[in-house]
């Protein structure tokens, strides 16, 4: 087997299974653990799995956003279905804009030869895989390239979308909900999605779900209590009214001021919301006290309490937990 297909291997057991053991797939593909490290070493290099104590995840388990090419090799099937599905909504002739992003990129490469259409795009990515077609006149949209998107963004990119009107925008997106819309977590892309809506009459989202379906949340301050972690926030919070209809969500708990003693766990969670005034003063103090270094004094516990009705507690009981440690790798990347 070719280093190449092993690798391939490698990523889709950890994608199967979670992660993957290095004297497992020393095992499996008859070879030395130094071999399977320098292979683990290769793939998180290329951003799809991330090392761990003996052995690696793939990025998809982290809280972090993924770059293009991780992000690429992941449902593809239901990519390419979606982007097959959003082929009725481009016109028989006139102007589209494609966003950046990996479903999208899958309607660039399936747009219809017989029709005369204007593309616009701050994607390379899908402005190379137009550039050859006759059918198509290209407006590509300059700007800073994110890296890890592959998008134009920032001033240059606004300005040029600012003059441009299309009949369709296909969009992509890192979340999408109801009640807040499309989200993602970088600012500048963020006022390039919003920029590209604008300059559209109708606007049609290519999205597909995490393989679990399971939600991630924002970095919150927590407090441990034997096997679950609690915290608080606001009951008319996003967050509160998302774990309300689904109440599962993965936490991921990180430290280590260099690489070498990164370490961290990552748990996917079943939530209970706690609406009891009682607890959700507990959980006030606890996470006061935690933060502040010290007991409350009455004044302290005052203010704990003046925010109990505004507030929610949540208790994260962990299902699946994953852990790495640096400091166990002795320098061995």
């Amino acid at each position: 087997m070719y280093a190449e297909e092993r690798h391939w291997a490698i990523l889709e057991q950890a994608r199967k299974d979670g992660r993957v053991d290095v004297a497992a797939l020393a095992s499996r593909f008859d070879m030395t653990t130094e071999t399977v490290r320098r292979d683990l070493t290769v793939l998180e290099r290329r951003g799809v799995l991330r090392r761990v104590h003996g052995g690696a995840i793939p990025v998809e388990r982290l809280g972090f956003e993924p770059n293009v090419h991780a992000r690429d090799s992941v449902m593809t099937a239901e990519k390419n279905r979606i982007a097959k599905a959003a082929l009725e909504h481009v016109p028989e002739e006139g102007a589209i804009l494609l966003d950046a992003g990996t479903t999208v990129a899958r309607l660039a490469d399936v747009l219809p030869v017989d029709r005369e259409l204007t593309v616009v795009t701050h994607s390379p990515t899908s402005a190379l895989a137009l550039s050859g077609r006759g059918n198509i006149t290209l407006m590509l949209v300059g700007g800073r390239l994110r890296g890890r998107t592959l998008a134009a963004v920032d001033d240059w990119a606004l300005h040029a979308l600012s003059d441009i009107f299309v009949d369709v925008a296909f969009m992509a997106t890192n979340g999408l909900s109801l009640e807040r819309g499309l989200t993602t977590p970088d600012s500048a892309e963020a006022m390039v999605k919003r920029a590209a809506i604008a300059a559209a009459r109708r606007t049609v989202v290519l999205a597909s779900t995490k393989q679990d379906g399971r939600p991630h949340l924002v970095p919150m301050w927590f407090v441990p209590d034997g096997q679950v972690v609690e915290l608080w926030s606001f009951g008319k919070a996003q967050k509160t009214l998302n774990l309300r209809r689904d109440p599962r969500a993965t936490l991921l708990l990180e430290t280590g001021d260099s690489y070498d003693q990164l370490r961290g766990v990552s748990l996917e969670c079943d939530v209970e919301l706690l609406d009891d005034p009682a607890e959700v003063e507990r959980i006030g103090a606890a996470l006061t006290e935690r933060y502040a270094g010290g007991a409350l004094d009455e004044q302290g516990r005052e203010a704990v309490r003046a925010q109990v009705p505004k507030r929610v507690g949540m208790r994260f009981t962990p299902t699946r937990v994953i852990s790495w440690d640096h400091r166990k790798l002795g320098g061995a990347y």
